[in-house]
């Protein structure tokens, strides 16, 4: 532009190039929306889901297959896994337990624990809620 050597022979081709562009993008839009339909409509989140569900569990946890669920469900609602993320440098949860349940529910799906005796539970519990409030402290910092 500042040499003036745009001439209209330059100006079709950049109209051609950027219709070529801009076509592309479209092709590649249309061509995620059908994706996304298609995924819905075959079903693959749920069948992902279930194929993950019934993954066994590592051997060495000593635990049915069939448990795998609650095993996972009950590691968020025990606090022993809670569900935070952090973004930005914020942290927060994103699935707050208001009222845990006691690790005890967590460790009888498992043979692993099997050999604790009350105090090592009680002091596995205490480690549980340290680490919570850890992630707890560092989620008011960004509120």
């Amino acid at each position: 532009m500042t040499r003036r050597q745009l001439n209209w022979q330059g100006f079709l081709f950049a109209v051609k190039d950027a219709l070529r562009i801009t076509c592309m993008v479209m092709v590649i839009i249309t061509g995620a929306i059908i994706f996304g339909h298609f995924i819905a409509v075959a079903k693959i989140p749920l069948v992902l889901a279930d194929w993950v569900g019934g993954l066994p569990l590592p051997t060495g946890w000593r635990a049915r297959t069939e448990d795998t669920i609650d095993i996972c469900r009950l590691a968020v609602e025990t606090n022993y896994f809670p569900l935070w993320e952090a973004e930005n440098g914020r942290f927060h949860f994103t699935h707050r337990m208001e009222n845990p349940k006691p690790l005890q529910e967590f460790t009888k799906l498992m043979g692993r624990f099997s050999h604790l005796k009350e105090e090592d539970l009680a002091e596995l519990q205490q480690l549980v809620n340290e680490r919570f409030n850890l992630i707890k402290s560092l989620c008011e910092i960004g509120d």
